[in-house]
């Protein structure tokens, strides 16, 4: 079981990743931005954080720049739609260029993150997918 914060200020898609990770057999903690992520990564042991990049408060390449300087060995997930005049692709590159072990252009499927999660964390997250992939 690996330790899982999710990093999402939009409550409906950090509730299903949430869901998803949990069926999975991941111990999860939630964030809405980038100050409550640290706070939290602070406070124990996290093995992989899943964020969303743009967010109110501090963007999600800054927090990933702050893990890869306080926590080196958390693997990172960032995910996103855009948002801003970089639109999502600019947005993952620049996630990719601060340290993001993975990138996830929003809406995705959840056996895309699962995958990822995978492959990251070296679990079978596949054995709880959902039936429909969703």
């Amino acid at each position: 079981m690996a330790r899982v914060l999710i990093v999402e200020d939009e409550p409906a898609l950090r509730s299903v990743v949430e869901q998803s990770m949990v069926r999975c057999g991941h111990a999860v903690i939630t964030a809405t931005d980038g100050f409550d992520a640290l706070k939290k990564l602070s406070l124990g042991q996290i093995d992989l954080v899943i964020t969303d990049l743009v967010m109110p408060e501090m963007d999600g390449v800054k927090l990933i720049g702050h893990i890869r300087e306080r926590y080196p060995n958390v693997k990172v997930i960032a995910m996103s739609g855009g948002g801003n005049r970089l639109g999502p692709e600019g947005c993952l590159e620049m996630a990719i260029r601060a340290g993001a072990s993975r990138s996830l252009m929003k809406p995705f499927m959840l056996s895309d993150l699962f995958s990822m999660t995978e492959e990251l964390l070296g679990s079978d997250s596949s054995k709880t997918l959902p039936a429909n992939g969703e």
